[in-house]
């Protein structure tokens, strides 16, 4: 009887997982976009992936907390917290609707030591193609330009700008969850989102089949004031 009714409980029991702010394979982009490893961690790194196991915890507010990466090998733990945590929250996990505490994990692949900015399979004609339709059509107004001085992005009369985008392609060519993710040049924002929506993206395929797939735009550039 008792057995009976300990299953009876469980039957009733609705569980969902924590979940992350957006689909995993971009909260993950995103994770290695907000790294920021000094350039001699960089260097000292070999010429390979590297691959991280995380575990860490969501609390019953989504926030994550106590990031340890197995064999750390590297000390890489407080650079993945910083960067998660820059990050929006999780969606936590519940049991009969009501928010819990859980342990996740990630695992990530890494290898910062070549161009992480992939455009479509055939990154080099595609790529060179959009930089140089975005230096055609990327022009700033008088009102910006003296924004930028004011954040000082200017020096000796050139202007010299670093952001990033990440966004979806999905298997119909639609762009989906396009972010911005330099707060601090908000005021950009739209002009370059317009710039990236009337690109003509190439659909991924493998094997012949479309499919979605995130992308980081690393954007570099200098302009005369």
């Amino acid at each position: 009887m008792l057995t009976n009714s300990l299953f009876a409980q469980n039957d009733n029991i609705s569980k969902t997982k924590a979940q992350p702010p957006f689909e995993t394979i971009e909260y993950v982009t995103q994770i290695i976009s907000n790294l920021n490893l000094p350039e001699e961690t960089v260097a000292n790194l070999p010429n390979e992936n590297i691959t991280f196991n995380l575990s860490f915890f969501v609390s019953n507010d989504g926030k994550v907390n106590n990031i340890r990466i197995k064999n750390d090998n590297y000390e890489f733990s407080s650079y993945f917290e910083n960067a998660m945590n820059s990050l929006p929250n999780w969606i936590p996990a519940k049991i009969n609707g009501e928010n819990k505490s859980s342990r996740e994990q990630l695992t990530i692949q890494l290898n910062l030591k070549v161009n992480e900015t992939s455009i479509t399979t055939n990154p080099d004609e595609t790529q060179k193609g959009f930089y140089r339709e975005f230096a055609r059509k990327f022009v700033l107004n008088s009102k910006e330009k003296r924004q930028l001085k004011k954040l000082g992005y200017q020096k000796d009369g050139v202007i010299d700008l670093k952001f990033n985008i990440v966004f979806i392609l999905n298997e119909k060519g639609e762009i989906e969850n396009l972010r911005f993710l330099e707060s601090n040049l908000e005021f950009l924002k739209e002009k370059v989102f317009q710039i990236i929506k009337e690109y003509p993206w190439e659909i991924q395929q493998i094997d012949g089949k479309p499919i979605s797939k995130p992308f980081t735009l690393k954007i570099s550039m200098k302009i005369n004031s």
